[in-house]
């Protein structure tokens, strides 16, 4: 019981999100039966129907990377959250790494944290960028998806910063590259 998941990452959204819609739901019933104006009422719907627009538009924008939900008040703070913590980025680096790699054989390093998720993602590329792909302690690439790590900037044991997937400016995953490793 004390190491209950079920309210970790934000999941407690799920139970809390059907309370808050009728929550608003019962606010914007209110206000409606406040308003007697016309004018007022269809700027209302309006205002709700843009601003609903505007969310869709972005959602549609970050897709798949929607794990990143910092309005314009939040997003300075943003370097002291977790992000993007069920790595759903970590497929979309993956498949730059093969376009983009000089290195006919590419090596991850298999003795950090986020290797198993790597591994997940690998089944799902075609048989040849699989072919491409080795595992070894101290491979060449790593991922970053700054879970548990606050700040913006990361610095791991030989490894730089290669490419960064960033969502409004913030950065959800890190590809880091250890330039001392040769190429196989």
């Amino acid at each position: 019981m004390n190491n209950s998941v079920l309210y970790n990452d934000w999941r407690q959204m799920y139970f809390l999100l059907v309370p808050y819609v009728f929550l608003v739901q019962f606010a914007l019933c209110a206000l409606f039966r406040v308003i007697r104006r016309n004018w007022l009422r269809i700027g209302l719907i309006t205002a709700v129907c843009v601003s609903l627009l505007f969310q869709a538009g972005w959602i549609v924008k970050n897709h798949p990377f929607e794990h990143q939900y910092f309005n314009c008040f939040a997003a300075p703070y943003s370097a002291e959250f977790d992000r993007d913590t069920t790595r759903t980025s970590f497929y979309a680096a993956l498949k730059y790494i093969l376009a983009h790699a000089e290195e006919k054989t590419i090596v991850f390093d298999s003795s950090y944290g986020d290797f198993v998720i790597v591994q997940f993602d690998i089944l799902l590329l075609t048989p040849e960028e699989q072919a491409r792909i080795r595992f070894e302690p101290g491979g060449m690439y790593e991922y970053e998806n700054y879970r548990f790590y606050n700040g913006n900037s990361i610095a791991h044991d030989g490894y730089e910063p290669w490419y960064t997937i960033s969502v409004d400016g913030c950065p959800i995953t890190c590809v880091l590259r250890n330039s001392t490793r040769t190429a196989d």
